[in-house]
């Protein structure tokens, strides 16, 4: 079974503990709530455009994409090249 989870980035109890901590900032739920969904939006467009490693703090690690490019070439009967196919699991299984 399931074990829900206790912490979310833009739960209620986050932005009331949010507000406690930073009383001199006044800012509303709802765009509480946008600014750290558009946050995550641009973290997560500027880890795939660029591939950099991008760091978190309070020391949570890295966050990174490796990507491999598959080298699988198929010529199609008209004389097209097919690059980057699935792979064929039966002739996987079979060898």
């Amino acid at each position: 079974m399931r074990v829900p989870v206790d912490y979310r980035s833009s739960s209620k109890e986050c932005y009331e503990s949010f507000c406690k901590k930073h009383p001199t900032i006044k800012v509303t739920f709802d765009k509480w709530r946008s600014i750290i969904y558009d946050f995550n939006e641009s973290f997560k467009t500027y880890i795939l455009e660029t591939g950099h490693k991008a760091r978190l703090p309070s020391g949570f690690g890295e966050f990174s994409i490796i990507k491999k490019k598959r080298k699988t070439i198929k010529v199609l009967p008209d004389g097209r090249e097919m690059t980057n196919l699935a792979i064929d699991w039966k002739k996987t299984k079979e060898k």
